[in-house]
Order: structure tokens, then C-alpha cells, then sequence
């Protein structure tokens, strides 16, 4: 239990730190969404740079969310440590899941990343969060149907 928690806590950094230093949006490069229309094959305007309205871009917003999410997991991982019961793992399973598609859903439905196939987020950032989402729901779901160690022993 202690090593799910901990792998948890590792997931829920991971989403956190991943668009911002493992795998940088184009707002912490340094990619404004003047460059990015140059980008976006010679259309202009924000809409076509992938940005929403005001000089934060959809990848720095995504970034944003992520973060939040990351920290829920990192709170799951903490509830885990704090609660071993069977009942309270599986609950905490649960809420996993539901955190992991949420970090899989933001980055590619939700909120996005620029349209630009050239751009950093996309080409970075995008495929780590869809993995990081994938790798936390898998925890959940592993939570939710383990077996106690107690019983798995006894039979």
C-alpha cells in the first residue's frame, strides 16, 4: 500500500512538473502566439495559433489545469498513506480513475493544446500528459480490484 501511495505521489508530480519543465508549453519557451501564426501555415490571428482569448495560449491554460489535477492525485496518493483500509483504497481507486482520464481528456478534448503540428506542447507535452493519464488510471484501476494482502494469503 505504501508503494501505491508512493507511485501516486510520483504520477501526481509528474503531471504537475511535465508542461512546465520535463516537456515545457510554448508559453515557458518563450513561443508567442505571434510566432505560432507563422507557424499555423500562413494563417493569422489567434484562433489559428491554438490561442483562446487574452495572451495565454490553450497549452498554457492546459498547464494550468494539469497542474490542479496533479495535485488531487498527489492527494489521493496522502489519503492512501492516511486511511489503509480496504474500503478507503478502493474509494481512492476510484477518484484515480476518474483523475487519470481527466489528465488524458484536458490536453486533447477539453481545453487543447496549439494547433501548429510543429509547436512544443504538441509535440511534447501532449503525448507525456495522454501517457501520465493512461499510467494514473491503470494505478486506479489496480486499486480498486487488488486483493487484501491479509485474505490473498489465507486462501
Amino acid at each position: 500500500q505504501i508503494l501505491l501511495a508512493g507511485i501516486l505521489i510520483v504520477l501526481g508530480a509528474l503531471i504537475i512538473v511535465t508542461p512546465w519543465y520535463i516537456f515545457p508549453v510554448c508559453e515557458v519557451k518563450g513561443v508567442t502566439s505571434h510566432s505560432m501564426s507563422s507557424m499555423s501555415m500562413g494563417t493569422s490571428g489567434d484562433s489559428a495559433a491554438g490561442t483562446s482569448t487574452g495572451s495565454i495560449m490553450k497549452c498554457g491554460y492546459t498547464a494550468r489545469a494539469e497542474a490542479a489535477v496533479g495535485a488531487l492525485v498527489i492527494i489521493a496518493g496522502l489519503t492512501l498513506l492516511a486511511l489503509p483500509g480496504r474500503d478507503a483504497r478502493r474509494a481512492v481507486g476510484v477518484s484515480v480513475i476518474g483523475l487519470g482520464a481527466v489528465t488524458l481528456i484536458i490536453p486533447t478534448f477539453l481545453i487543447g493544446v496549439c494547433t501548429a503540428a510543429d509547436a512544443p506542447c504538441r509535440i511534447g507535452t501532449l503525448p507525456a500528459l495522454v501517457l501520465l493519464g493512461v499510467l494514473t488510471a491503470i494505478a486506479g484501476i489496480f486499486l480498486v480490484f487488488s486483493r487484501d494482502e491479509a485474505k490473498a494469503s489465507a486462501e
